[in-house]
């Protein structure tokens, strides 16, 4: 093992930038490794919530972007949702409005690939983790033609991806961004993790004839929401 692990981690759905994500994502990864490794561990910690508060989506579309992902058995994270409609509604955006946004709009869907691959050359990661609909925004980046730049090749080559609570595999998602097939990535493996109980938006993953990538079945149910909670898994 490695004396130093270099870390990139890239949040989910929902505005984080109020959250204490980044604190326990590093705790919970901590403890994972455990002191007797010896490992030190070097996080950065990406977020793309700036770029999709940019992108105004009125009350209509939020509805209609719930329609699609509730049309493709995709609507677990919105049962018996409570409190005010205001807080519905900014709910709603910040999730069923953001995924349909963002995988129907390449102009979306470049800024975010741009800060990830950008991010990617600079920091070098041995260790990428994304989560939710990071996994979808990493997924697009490490597809495409712009992530053969070489340096960016490089770094690829390198990591170790990591994805969970990840929409990738969902029915909604493999129609409109993967056109119904998950690519190979040029990376060192591909490690997705499922957890069955997982209701917001997954589902499993097969990428078929490659030897770097499997699934690992991580199942977990917790009370409420948190079987999708990323320090869960």
């Amino acid at each position: 093992m490695p004396s130093s692990l270099r870390i990139l981690c890239v949040h989910g759905l929902g505005d984080q930038r109020q959250s204490n994500w980044d604190a326990d994502w590093s705790s919970a990864i901590k403890r994972a490794v455990g002191t007797s490794a010896g490992v030190e561990l070097d996080f950065r910690f990406l977020t793309y919530d700036p770029i999709f508060e940019r992108t105004d989506i009125s009350f209509a579309e939020t509805l209609g972007a719930f329609w699609k992902l509730a049309r493709s058995g995709l609507g677990g994270l919105f049962r018996q949702p409570r409190g005010p409609v205001s807080n519905i509604s900014d709910r709603l955006r910040w999730t069923a409005g953001y995924v349909v946004a963002w995988v129907e709009d390449e102009q979306f869907q470049q800024e975010t690939r741009a800060l990830v691959l950008d991010t990617l050359r600079d920091y070098k990661p041995d260790i990428i983790l994304a989560h939710s609909l990071g996994s979808l925004v990493t997924y697009n980046a490490f597809s495409h033609a712009d992530a053969g730049e070489s340096e960016a090749a490089k770094a690829l080559a390198s990591t170790h991806y990591v994805t969970f609570g990840s929409q990738i595999g969902n029915p909604f998602v493999l129609g409109n961004l993967t056109y119904g097939r998950v690519q190979r990535l040029a990376v060192r493996h591909w490690h997705h993790l499922y957890n069955e109980h997982d209701d917001v938006f997954t589902a499993p993953l097969k990428v078929q004839g490659v030897d770097n990538f499997n699934q690992l079945l991580t199942p977990f149910d917790l009370p409420g929401f948190g079987d999708h909670d990323a320090a869960g898994y």
